[in-house]
């Protein structure tokens, strides 16, 4: 029996005092890391999107999604019109469909009995960003984004100085970057 122990002991001995035991562990450790790296490329999701109406022009939009941040970049809205309208109230903003039913992403809104410019409030810088970690699942719950599939709308919904209502809800194109 002690002959089997000192054989075991001496070739344990043996294995750790070779390049053998450095050799597992590090072939452990870039085995984990290439797990890794897949799950962060899975798990991150890029779309762009754009589109246009007789109201706005909207390019360069970002929706970023990942393991950690989702960003939404509301890109360059352009209002197009000639003569500026002043409203009352408004409600605008990205949405996503949902059947028939459209479901808010990032909408601002405001009311003010002196009037407010629409081309000032579309083309506010920053109006329509949002930046939210992954974890608050506020602006872009898991329904939110398996949403995005149905389509991305911008919608504007404003009441002018007279009464008269202003409603536009644009298709926007989006194209999804990553798989």
């Amino acid at each position: 029996m002690k002959k089997k122990e000192k054989k075991l002991k001496k070739a344990i001995s043996n294995f750790f005092n070779s390049y053998k035991p450095i050799l597992v562990v590090l072939i452990l450790i870039i085995v984990v890391l290439i797990n890794y790296c897949a799950y962060l490329l899975k798990s991150t999701k890029v779309y762009t999107f754009s589109g246009s109406s007789d109201y706005v022009s909207i390019y360069n939009g970002v929706i970023s999604l990942n393991y950690d941040m989702n960003i939404l970049e509301g890109s360059d809205v352009t209002y197009l019109k000639e003569k500026d309208i002043v409203v009352s109230d408004y409600k605008i903003g990205y949405y996503v469909k949902d059947g028939d039913n459209l479901v808010s992403i990032a909408v601002i809104q405001d009311a003010d009995e002196e009037g407010l410019s629409l081309k000032a409030v579309l083309e506010g810088k920053g109006a329509f960003n949002v930046v939210e970690l992954n974890s608050n699942h506020f602006h872009f719950s898991k329904e939110r984004v398996e949403l995005l599939k149905n389509g991305l709308y911008f919608v504007i919904e404003a009441t002018d100085m007279k009464g008269n209502t202003v409603t536009d809800i644009i298709n926007l194109s989006i194209t999804k970057l990553t798989k």
